[in-house]
């Protein structure tokens, strides 16, 4: 019973064994469990969360998983990192989880460094199936499309595909030019730029322009 609730090494150290110790226990009696955690369906989490995009706050969290988050290669968990613990933590007191949020540190390939990131796993198959209904793929810079939702509900995805993904600088000699950035596919990009130089009517004054950075991995760039 207590393997329901507990990982492997909480088990191991209760009873002072070894983690190894406790794996061959379970084999012997053909107890099944993934990686160290056994189960966590008895966590907190309103699984139908993404069942149905209705409102801004649901909309920003699916572009944030968008552009932070990963489904593993047989679809049964979904992982969100970010270097900020403040929206992981947001994002988890909105879906109602009691899943923990664990440090981890992150190469970027991008920029050859290793930074302290935040991160949240679910691996509840509801949950999971919404957002694989919505477009989040396993395979992110080969398969994304911006997602089916409604057009009002446009501008929170893409605030919260930004904060994942998206950048802001001063540019020019005198610092004078703002300068916004978003990285994805070039399927969500080139959908985001005809939604912002048709339906905000944005300036001409504005550049706008999707270019290649590596195979699908593509950048907007928005600029006077």
């Amino acid at each position: 019973e207590l393997c329901k609730i507990k990982s492997q090494r909480e088990v191991a150290k209760k009873y002072g064994l070894t983690q190894s110790g406790i794996a061959l226990i379970l084999s012997r009696y053909n107890l099944k469990f993934k990686k160290s955690r056994l189960s966590t369906n008895y966590l907190p989490l309103n699984e139908n969360y993404f069942e149905c995009i209705n409102v801004p706050e649901k909309a920003y969290w699916l572009g944030f998983i968008y552009a932070d988050g990963h489904i593993t290669k047989n679809n049964n968990k979904v992982s969100i990192i970010s270097k900020d613990k403040g929206a992981i933590s947001g994002f988890k007191k909105c879906i109602k989880s009691g899943h923990k949020i664990s440090e981890r540190h992150i190469f970027d390939k991008r920029t050859k460094k290793t930074y302290h990131a935040f991160a949240i796993q679910i691996g509840r198959e509801t949950f999971v199936s919404h957002l694989i209904r919505l477009g989040v793929t396993n395979k992110k810079t080969d398969h994304l499309s911006f997602p089916e939702i409604k057009e009002k509900y446009y501008p929170y995805f893409i605030a919260g595909l930004f904060d994942g993904d998206g950048s802001a600088m001063w540019k020019g000699k005198e610092k004078n030019i703002l300068a916004i950035n978003l990285i994805s596919t070039n399927e969500v990009l080139t959908f985001i730029k005809n939604y912002i130089l048709i339906n905000l009517e944005i300036s001409p004054k504005y550049y706008c322009r999707v270019t290649k950075k590596k195979p699908n991995v593509w950048k907007m760039s928005l600029y006077s």
